[in-house]
């Protein structure tokens, strides 16, 4: 009796080590894990290359030149967890940089100039959160693509080629400003960063974007205000965007109809190397956080060498593919232990048969 416990005990300690080894392995290789060990690798590679990497005026000056597009990373990653995406942003703010700007030119102050950019940025992008869940026919790729050239057309026609640069004196200070050496855009990183994990982890709206972008269908059956949750998505994603256009703004010193090009693709490439899912429901903003500076310092670090900008987007192009084939290598592997576990026990009915 007392041997046949001891098996039993025995057999339940190797079940349990198991499951510790298998739920250690499933820790250390998610992707937020591999993120940061790429944040670290790049920043001694870099730190090895040039010895003027890690100089504190070079690496503060970094920051400022690549963090106004982190701005827009994580509402961008609300829209991806929904399984939709939003290609108007850099219109976004050029058009809301545009309209601050005139604002500027008249002798509005800096409060006014800032709360005129962020209430044009919420209903631009309410107008997108609209149109997508108005006509369910067509994709949000089409949505705001249309948009993006609405939006792009609205600041030429503004602007056409000239600039605004009569801006407030406190304008300079978003961008250029410092508090104890740390640049203020870093502040309102970080302060993004807890204010977007709490949400998108911690509460019910947050669960409710994971759900939608696994099953939109069940969701609204469930009784999700799916249309409601997409619009205040999208209009989330305006608002930032105005808030990237302020940062924009002061680091250029002025606003042209031109701003931000190709911004969009940046962000959706932060946003996809953090380990988001285009197709829905899975990501995370340890991810995200990290993606934004491994693509800015990467960038920065490989500048010092006078690496190419061609070299550069070949680079980022081969690490963006990296998250979108391991989901796909982790199901292949999951297929063929579940054909090595379903040949060993028909292995084990032949064996008992003869």
């Amino acid at each position: 009796m007392m041997k046949h416990v001891n098996t039993e005990n025995q057999a339940d300690s190797r079940v349990i080590a198991v499951d510790r080894e298998r739920s250690l392995k499933k820790l250390l290789f998610r992707w937020e894990f591999t993120i940061i060990f790429l944040f670290v690798v790049i920043n001694i590679i870099n730190a090895m290359m040039s010895k003027n990497y890690l100089n504190l005026t070079n690496l503060s000056n970094t920051l400022k030149m690549f963090l106004d597009k982190g701005i827009i990373a994580f509402p961008m990653m609300m829209v991806l967890l929904l399984g939709e995406i939003d290609i108007s942003v850099a219109s976004q703010i050029a058009l809301t940089g545009t309209v601050m700007g005139w604002c500027a030119s008249k002798g509005a102050n800096i409060f006014v100039v800032v709360t005129v950019g962020i209430a044009l940025g919420a209903l631009l992008g309410w107008f997108n959160g609209f149109l997508i869940t108005k006509f369910t026919e067509l994709s949000s790729t089409i949505i705001t693509l249309a948009t993006e050239i609405l939006y792009r057309g609205l600041a030429w026609m503004i602007l056409e080629n000239n600039a605004y640069t009569a801006w407030p004196e406190a304008m300079h200070q978003f961008s250029w400003g410092s508090i104890g050496g740390i640049p203020i855009i870093l502040f309102v990183f970080i302060t993004e960063i807890l204010l977007f994990a709490y949400v998108v982890h911690f509460t019910k709206f947050g669960r409710s974007l994971y759900a939608m972008g696994r099953n939109e269908k069940a969701s609204l059956y469930s009784g999700l205000r799916t249309a409601r949750i997409k619009r205040i998505v999208y209009m989330v994603t305006g608002i930032f965007s105005a808030l990237a256009s302020v940062f924009l703004c002061s680091k250029l010193g002025s606003s042209r109809a031109n701003m931000a090009m190709n911004y969009e693709m940046d962000v959706i490439a932060m946003v996809i190397l953090g380990g988001v899912s285009v197709s829905g429901g899975v990501g995370n903003v340890v991810g995200v956080a990290f993606s934004v500076f491994v693509i800015g310092l990467l960038r920065y670090g490989l500048g010092l060498i006078n690496v190419s900008s061609e070299i550069i987007m070949i680079i980022i192009g081969t690490l963006l593919i990296v998250p979108i084939a391991i989901p796909n290598l982790k199901r292949f592997r999951a297929e063929s232990d579940f054909l090595t576990m379903l040949r060993r026990k028909q292995q084990r009915e032949h064996a008992q048969e003869g």
